[in-house]
């Protein structure tokens, strides 16, 4: 079976390979790894497009962790406040 994985990042510590390739693998063998690979495969692979929607989603899912933050440090404050306008009313009362 040939897969051919497109836009993959290939990083090979031995000989210091660092970048963007398609890969071609026939039968878990790494047959072919360039920068454009014009060849038929039964399953084709976009590995930009993967990372892309991967890194989306964590992106997405920090800012809903701030947000989250944003408001739980808000309300804290907003509560500390209210609390603060308590004491003094009760001292303006006495």
């Amino acid at each position: 079976m040939k897969i051919l994985i497109k836009n993959g990042r290939v990083l090979n510590p031995a000989t210091g390979t660092d970048e963007m390739l398609d890969v071609l693998v026939e039968d878990g063998i790494v047959k072919k790894m360039e920068k454009q690979i014009r060849e038929e495969a039964e399953r084709i692979i976009e590995a930009a497009k993967e990372e892309a929607d991967s890194k989306k989603k964590i992106a997405l899912v920090e800012a809903k962790d701030e947000i989250h933050k944003s408001r739980t440090e808000l309300e804290k404050e907003i509560k500390e406040r209210r609390n603060e306008l308590s004491r003094q009313e009760r001292r303006i009362q006495q």
